[in-house]
């Protein structure tokens, strides 16, 4: 159930993106929510985007970068 959720609001934050940095930062989110990629491997210009997005999945707990 928790996936389904998620896929919504991933589909909505694709619908409602703004361009490609908005494209590219759900992608991001997307390889992070899967374990593929942490916080601090996202480039320092979609960072802002990308914890956005974190925080309307309910995830803003995955925002954070240890380095």
């Amino acid at each position: 159930m928790r996936v389904l959720n998620w896929l919504r609001r991933a589909a909505l934050l694709l619908i409602l993106g703004r361009g490609g940095d908005s494209i590219v930062a759900t992608i991001y989110v997307t390889l992070i929510v899967r374990g593929y990629k942490t916080f601090c491997d996202v480039p320092q210009v979609l960072r802002t985007e990308v914890a956005a997005q974190l925080a309307v999945l309910e995830l803003p707990e995955l925002a954070v970068c240890n380095k």
